[in-house]
């Protein structure tokens, strides 16, 4: 007997399912929170079922109100949360190792009043198999969008990766013709971007760039060209020729060059101490400042510097009694004791 798609699908979140709860009884319609399913048991979950299927489970569709028998309808339907012919859909692309449990609610805040489905990249269900070149997996996923929804305005959200390859997917769509009403990008630095100004900044715009553009397969080529470059400069040098470009970079200071940046003792960041016995040290300041609420960073007491003041002024001991407490060595080194000794 031969299983439909939808059979194979719901077999595998059945048996995943059975093998992560292996004390409860499965019922197909048994929501994830009634069966006590947390975020560690979703992960397992997802990791069984992508085990049987070669292929990647969406985060997206685990939600509190997901049932075994959903799960499988999801994957069935590619990834869409829920069917609505009301919501306009929104095109998904996650990142290329999947994404999140801690991001599903943001998407859906996000996504209110839109459907969100996911578009996996080629190769993104077997990642042994990605296709490492932007513009070219961007045509595959742009002729994906445009089969899944012909005409209208086009939707689309991505989350690190993925976001550099939704807008990569705008771009391309938008060249068609297809008008782009929504691009949401997550975790995202305009990547290539940057990674292009980068090329300029090193004076091989032409050679570099044509690389950088296709940066995953080359990273290590990337790394060293970089390494290269910044051997023969000071680190404040690279950030004042990358901050010509709009590159983002900064310095990593050492204690030194801490202790000595004036901008940190204007801000209050580093302050000054001044301690009886050590002399003047530079300590961190109060990071939480409130124009009413003005701190003071102060060295910590020496060893039973306080004590007279707290048994006197505190607990209300006497002159006579503070004296006797004292004597006696409860406190300090018997008077007596010293005297014998000496």
């Amino acid at each position: 007997m031969v299983m439909s798609d939808d059979e194979i699908l719901f077999n595998a979140v059945r048996d995943a399912w059975r093998a992560t709860q292996p004390h409860e009884e499965f019922e197909p319609d048994r929501t994830l929170a009634d069966a006590g399913v947390d975020s560690l048991k979703a992960m397992e979950l997802v990791l069984r079922i992508e085990r049987v299927l070669d292929r990647k489970v969406p985060y997206a569709l685990l939600t509190a109100e997901t049932t075994p028998r959903s799960l499988a309808l999801g994957l069935a339907r590619g990834g869409c949360l829920a069917p609505s012919v009301d919501k306009p859909l929104l095109f998904f692309m996650p990142n290329i190792n999947g994404h999140p449990l801690n991001m599903v609610r943001s998407w859906q805040a996000v996504v209110e009043e839109m459907q969100l489905t996911l578009v996996d990249a080629p190769g993104f269900n077997r990642p042994r198999a990605l296709v490492a070149d932007l513009p070219a997996t961007a045509a595959e996923v742009a002729a994906e969008i445009a089969r899944r929804q012909p005409d209208g305005d086009i939707r689309l959200m991505g989350y690190s990766y993925g976001a550099a390859l939704a807008y990569e997917v705008a771009g391309q769509l938008q060249a068609q013709g297809r008008r782009v009403a929504f691009l949401g990008l997550i975790d995202l630095l305009p990547v290539r971007a940057i990674f292009l100004r980068l090329a300029y900044a090193l004076c091989s715009p032409a050679a570099l760039g044509r690389k950088l553009a296709a940066r995953l397969p080359r990273l290590r080529h990337i790394f060293n060209t970089i390494e290269e470059w910044t051997k023969t400069k000071t680190k404040f040098e690279v950030m004042d020729i990358c901050n010509q470009h709009d590159i983002p970079v900064g310095p990593i200071l050492s204690m030194k060059e801490i202790a000595e940046e004036p901008s940190l003792r204007a801000t209050g960041t580093v302050v000054e101490v001044d301690h009886p016995t050590r002399g003047k040290y530079l300590t961190v300041g109060n990071p939480v400042k409130m124009s009413d609420s003005i701190t003071e960073v102060q060295r910590a007491p020496l060893i039973g510097e306080h004590t007279a003041e707290i048994l006197t002024e505190v607990l209300g001991y006497s002159a006579e009694e503070y004296a006797a407490i004292k004597s006696s060595g409860a406190i300090t080194p018997s008077e007596k004791k010293e005297t014998e000794a000496a």
